[in-house]
């Protein structure tokens, strides 16, 4: 889905949904951000962050987690020579480290032919959002 909003943005194209986006949203995408000449890093980035954070899966109590730092590395042009819209693309995450309220994360971004296409890195804040609603 991304390659083909990635297309569809790179390409001008005028009609249609595409990527999950009208025409409309398109244009006023385009205007706050004429600065972009390709957007398939933009999206393989955000295709990166998306995602729940990895600690997500062992928690029992709804927490917060923002951002402190995300750093993503592209190892090759984007998009990859012979890659498709319609291809299946894999988003792997971990977390080795979660302490004190802080975790990193580390996210890969895999074309269906098995070439990595992004790694990215995250740290975060874990914040208990019971405990912030009795202080706060």
């Amino acid at each position: 889905m991304a390659e083909c909003l990635a297309d569809a943005l790179d390409s001008r194209t005028d009609f249609g949904v595409w990527g999950g986006m009208t025409q409309r949203e398109r244009r006023a995408l385009l205007r706050r951000r004429p600065d972009v000449e390709s957007w398939s890093a933009v999206l393989a980035a955000a295709m990166l962050d998306v995602w729940y954070p990895a600690p997500f899966i062992t928690l029992t109590e709804p927490v917060r987690a923002p951002t402190l730092e995300y750093t993503v590395h592209f190892p090759r042009e984007l998009p990859a020579p012979g890659n498709d819209a319609s291809d299946w693309y894999l988003v792997r995450l971990s977390a080795d480290m979660a302490e004190d309220g802080h975790f990193s994360e580390d996210g890969e971004l895999w074309s269906q032919d098995g070439k990595l296409l992004a790694r990215c890195r995250q740290m975060a804040l874990l914040r208990n959002m019971k405990a912030e609603e009795k202080t706060g």
